[in-house]
């Protein structure tokens, strides 16, 4: 996000936040989130695919709601007696039946996970560029991923997959269009998120029309404006100043084949850390920032995690939502199966199953390289020796007197490790190949002079 950007979404926040337009407040987030889309949208080389992007992603926000909301519908709904007596209203429940089919869901959920798929594989994503370029009329030979760089996709997808999951385990309220285009597109969570829940998102932005026009709506917009503000500001501090500062020297691949010594290494190693953190997190501040000019709470994506001191508390510190959003959707559901009774597996199968897909489909959810799937196992084996421990160690130590100093060196090493794990696992996430990984392993186990 550029910073003249950053600048139009906060006037466009402000303006939202102290005009209280309540009437026509949905319909002006849909239009400002509807807008940020297309002018965000990278231009690619295949022509009109930067219209054709955004217009997917309105088109797919719309038929999810379409087969999710008329079968969850609960207000004045008929009776079979109703039904029965009269044929339109029988027709339409037939055709809701139908919106909502599982089947229909099944396959949506399908499709968005396979264009996900296509966009994450290299080699994917250049063959369907390649055919683009063909019935375009361009070149297929310079066919290459980037050419499908499709804006905010991957949290519109977690949105959309958790809208048909949920309504398939009937658990979903019904919205209107233009509430579920508001939680879908919504401006200043479009690009990196977090990745909130309908039935948490959108009784926020019934909150913001019902305040409107409460008689302290002055008082409430200030403290919104002076709030947000001071958090977009914090965001923008870490993002533009912190780790665009530290990117310039940050373990990439480049430097990390250049650098000899096992003490530079190190150094580029911890600066990562530092960035992506502070790359993250800054963005994230930004779009809370943004959305609390209008005075809608986002959930919370970052609480210091490089101050945990185990894997489990810095996975619950980091990116919050993403994992809330796959052990609800991933490691729960799994688990559950695998505790059945005719599988008879011991409870640490199951904890190591579970964690082990559940952190290998997070990793291939940044790309579906080996890296970023080493990265997600890499965390999986950590989270499981950590609860194997955990699960050894405490109640060992139930009810005993441990002096404050043993304790206070306790948990320094248990943040010191941690720290460490967390940190040796960016290797794998900012190189592009094993290879390259092992070798920078090396040269930080002293494969380097000092």
């Amino acid at each position: 996000m550029e910073i003249a950007v950053l600048l139009v979404f906060i006037l466009a926040g402000l303006a939202i936040g102290w005009l209280r337009p309540k009437r026509w407040l949905n319909i002006l987030l849909v239009a400002l989130s509807v807008f940020s889309i297309y002018w965000l949208q990278p231009l690619t080389p295949i022509r009109n695919l930067n219209f054709y992007l955004p217009t997917l992603s309105i088109w797919l926000t719309v038929w999810v709601w379409a087969i999710t909301y008329p079968a969850n519908r609960t207000e004045d709904q008929p009776t079979p007696e109703q039904i029965s007596n009269h044929p339109g209203e029988k027709a339409s429940r037939r055709r809701a039946l139908i919106w909502g089919s599982p089947a229909l869901l099944f396959l949506t959920g399908s499709l968005i996970i396979g264009l996900f798929i296509i966009l994450k594989s290299e080699p994917l994503s250049r063959l369907v560029s390649s055919g683009l370029r063909s019935l375009n009329g361009q070149s297929p030979e310079l066919a290459a991923p980037s050419d499908l760089t499709w804006l905010g996709f991957s949290f519109l997808a977690f949105r959309l997959l958790h809208t048909i999951r949920d309504r398939q385990a009937n658990r979903l309220p019904a919205y209107s269009l233009s509430e579920f285009a508001v939680y879908a597109l919504f401006f200043p969570a479009a690009i990196s998120g977090p990745i909130d829940r309908s039935q948490h998102f959108i009784p926020e932005i019934r909150q913001v029309a019902r305040l409107s026009r409460e008689p302290d709506w002055i008082q409430r917009s200030a403290q919104n404006s002076f709030d947000g503000m001071q958090r977009i500001l914090i965001g923008s501090f870490k993002k533009f100043v912190l780790a665009d500062s530290l990117a310039l020297f940050a373990l990439n691949p480049l430097n990390a084949e250049q650098t000899r010594t096992s003490g530079w290494m190190w150094v580029l190693l911890l600066a990562f850390s530092a960035r992506i953190y502070l790359d993250f997190s800054g963005y994230t501040d930004i779009a809370l920032g943004l959305a609390h000019l209008m005075g809608v709470q986002l959930p919370e994506n970052f609480n210091r995690p490089y101050t945990r001191q185990n894997l489990t508390l810095f996975w619950n510190s980091w990116h919050i939502t993403l994992a809330q959003w796959f052990r609800s959707y991933v490691f729960n559901p799994f688990t559950r199966t695998l505790r059945n009774k005719k599988f008879g597996l011991p409870a640490w199968l199951v904890i190591l199953l579970g964690q082990t897909l559940t952190m290998a489909l997070i990793g291939v959810w940044h790309g579906i390289t080996w890296n970023f799937l080493i990265w997600g196992l890499w965390h999986a084996g950590g989270l499981f020796i950590q609860n194997r421990w955990s699960g050894w160690v405490q109640p060992r130590l139930e009810g005993r007197a441990i002096p404050v100093y043993i304790r206070g060196g306790l948990q320094a090493g248990s943040w010191l490790i941690t720290f460490l794990f967390v940190s040796l696992g960016w290797v794998w996430f900012a190189l592009p190949t094993p290879q390259m990984a092992i070798a920078v392993f090396i040269k930080l186990a002293g494969g380097g002079a000092w």
